[in-house]
């Protein structure tokens, strides 16, 4: 008789200690053993999933047999997977996984078995006379992309510490491929004035610059909380890539990256990814035609992906044009031509267009010329997206 496939709701915990490629037994984190099923030897199981917990690559599914409070008896390197040595604080968790899938996809042909009752408790086949699938399947983890949120805001109306950051949803992950959380009504406050939990993961905000935000999860007492990171100078990674995640918390996603000013948060408002910010002169001048030239936006962080500009050219001459042009590389990507014409008359003539303009490979960098002498034009960025 095949054994019936028991699973539960988010059941995930660590090793409390490693165990070698041969081993029959593990130990998950003390008292944690009960977010599990309780298999019983030649009736039922359930599945486990181990990753590693310093870069969420490499996994083992293994069928848990028996189960004594936190220890475990597992059946080593199925589905495919290879047996590994694993270490204490490696994760280990009950998954969706193929094999599962495989059994779902047995009973849609089963002779006789009319449908199959899936639930949080021990399901059974509703009709028919076939038994192979008997066992609930939870979709605690699921396949989406990391950060990615629905609703997601942010308002700092005025020089602050603290912010509260929502999104009615988001997914968190423990790694780039790895195990996914998804989040519901959150609502979460950040204070750069503390450290830990809420607060810098390390050190002090910088007192002019950028700090990254993330969501962070801990899926054994099913807590998130908000944790900064300084992204003054660095490229914030989508899942948090510091050494200083508060204990217990496996899962996280970028969430926002948003400037300082005075070691507290300037004012900002985010919607999703788009971040507007108070207007910041970034170009001005006037004169005589130019070669094209980069030009370093300091005011918009590495992560940014997209700035968004006002640009204004200005005629302070008779009988002459203008043009800006504006572009994402040297190449003269995405060019973007502002122009302005007049005929004697005299005095000054000046227009202002809106623009959205590509920023590549994190460097914080557009390009810029001027094509006729006798203008004045400037650029104000008014927020950028991550």
């Amino acid at each position: 008789m095949a054994l019936t496939l028991l699973s539960a709701n988010n059941a995930s915990t660590v090793l409390s200690a490693g165990i070698s490629a041969s081993a029959t037994t593990l130990t998950v984190n003390t008292g944690t053993g009960g977010l599990f099923p309780s298999p019983v030897s030649g009736t039922s199981f359930f599945k486990l999933t181990l990753i590693d917990a310093a870069t969420g690559t490499l996994t083992e599914i293994v069928h848990v047999t028996a189960r004594t409070g936190d220890i475990m008896t597992i059946v080593r390197g199925q589905e495919g997977t290879t047996n590994r040595l694993w270490s204490a604080n490696d994760i280990a968790a009950n998954m969706m996984t193929a094999g599962t899938l495989d059994l779902f996809a047995q009973s849609g042909s089963l002779g006789g078995a009319a449908s199959l009752n899936v639930g949080t408790t021990a399901g059974t086949v509703a009709a028919g006379n076939d038994s192979r699938i008997t066992g609930a399947a939870q979709f605690t983890q699921l396949t989406g992309v990391i950060g990615t949120s629905r609703n997601a805001k942010m308002s700092v109306t005025a020089a602050s510490s603290t912010a509260t950051f929502t999104a009615d949803e988001l997914i968190v992950q423990t790694a780039l491929g790895g195990l996914q959380y998804k989040l519901s009504s959150f609502s979460k406050t950040i204070n750069l004035a503390t450290t830990g939990v809420g607060g810098m993961d390390t050190g002090t905000v910088p007192a002019n610059g950028f700090v990254a935000l993330y969501a962070i999860y801990n899926p054994t007492t099913q807590i998130s909380a908000l944790l900064a990171v300084n992204a003054s100078s660095v490229v914030a990674p989508e899942v948090y890539g510091g050494s200083n995640m508060p204990a217990g918390y496996m899962a996280s996603a970028l969430v926002s990256v948003l400037p300082t000013s005075s070691s507290q948060l300037a004012p900002v408002i985010q919607q999703g990814r788009r971040v507007s910010i108070v207007g910041a002169s970034i170009l001005s001048g006037s004169g005589a035609p130019s070669s094209l030239a980069a030009l370093a936006i300091t005011v918009i962080p590495l992560n940014t992906t997209l700035i968004r500009m006002s640009a204004t050219v200005g005629i302070i001459a008779n009988d002459t044009t203008g043009v800006l042009e504006v572009a994402a590389s040297a190449a003269l990507v995405g060019a973007k031509r502002i122009s302005l014409g007049a005929s004697g008359t005299g005095g000054t003539l000046s227009t202002t267009s809106y623009m959205e303009m590509p920023v590549a490979d994190n460097s914080r960098n557009i390009y810029w010329r001027v094509q006729s002498a006798n203008i004045s034009y400037g650029l104000t960025t008014m927020g950028y997206e991550f």
